[in-house]
């Protein structure tokens, strides 16, 4: 009969000065941890989406996406431990990292010994309750949720005989998202949004139509609370600072009546979300058969 085996700690080093990330992932090494190495936040957030990562030493100045932003990401998914080695010792800036999710901060230069009393003991403060991949299996718990929710389709023939509005939330420029954090950070960010939708509305509203594609099924009475709640997720998510990650919306407000198809719905959410963006909107409202003023502007 085999014995099973520990797994090893893994820890990833954020670094984007090749040195310091050298340094820092010969000392992890030193003390038998696999390391994984990354030279800014935006690497970073794609290698700690596909693998089981244990502790992550992050610096906070780093170009594209930094420690701060960095770590407010992983902090929306995932308990991991996370250690800022900076060589700012302003008492905002650890405030900032407190803030942003950091577990615990070291100046720059640091001892080893320091770095690796540190690293063991983030690891003893480590929850049972996150085991190795927690941050994946709570987002693919998240994404389940709106695939699996009851057909929008369904939902917005019931809610045609009352009167609501169907928004739909897109990301605009998928692709570039994609280049730079991979399918999986795309997913993380429609995942966040979908969780901050659902959290207010709860998930039998939301749905996910498409890989860049949320929608919400409200009554007339909730438009007014879904379009503050929407604005401020939107200011929110601006935090992560991935680069120009742009989110567009449109809606459409439906009085009941019989014989309206839940495609045509859908057809004029949509068609109002690509009117914003040809008019440089962040969202346009509209009605079935009827133009309303823009809802904003970026």
């Amino acid at each position: 009969m085999s014995v099973p085996t520990s797994r090893v700690t893994v820890v990833m080093v954020v670094e984007d000065d090749p040195v310091n990330r050298m340094l820092l992932g010969e000392v992890c090494r030193g003390e038998g941890y696999e390391v994984l190495l990354a030279d800014d936040g935006e690497m970073a957030l794609s290698q700690f989406m596909e693998r089981d990562i244990d502790v992550i030493l992050v610096d906070g100045a780093m170009p594209r996406m930094d420690g701060f932003a960095f770590s407010r990401w992983v902090r929306s998914l995932s308990d991991v431990p996370i250690i800022m080695v900076s060589a700012s010792i302003e008492p905002g800036v650890q405030r900032k990292a407190r803030d942003a999710g950091v577990t615990t901060f070291i100046s720059k230069p640091f001892r080893v010994y320091e770095l690796t009393r540190q690293i063991r003991a983030v690891m003893r403060g480590v929850s049972p309750s996150e085991p190795p991949g927690g941050q994946r299996r709570r987002l693919a718990a998240v994404l389940d949720r709106l695939r699996t929710s009851k057909p929008l389709r369904a939902d917005l023939g019931r809610a045609i005989q009352q009167g609501g509005v169907c928004l739909v939330l897109r990301l605009e420029n998928e692709q570039d998202v994609v280049r730079r954090i991979g399918r999986t950070g795309r997913d993380a960010l429609l995942g966040y949004a979908g969780q901050g939708l659902e959290g207010y509305w709860g998930h039998e509203s939301v749905y996910w139509t498409d890989s860049h594609e949320l929608a919400v099924v409200v009554t007339a009475s909730q438009f007014e609370g879904l379009m503050e709640m929407l604005r401020g997720l939107l200011e929110e998510m601006q935090r992560f600072d991935v680069g120009d990650v742009l989110f567009r919306y449109g809606a459409v407000r439906f009085q009941p009546m019989q014989g309206l198809d839940p495609d045509e719905v859908i057809r004029v959410a949509r068609h109002a979300a690509n009117e914003a963006g040809h008019r440089g909107e962040q969202g346009r409202i509209e009605e079935i058969g009827e133009r309303v003023e823009p809802a904003g502007s970026e």
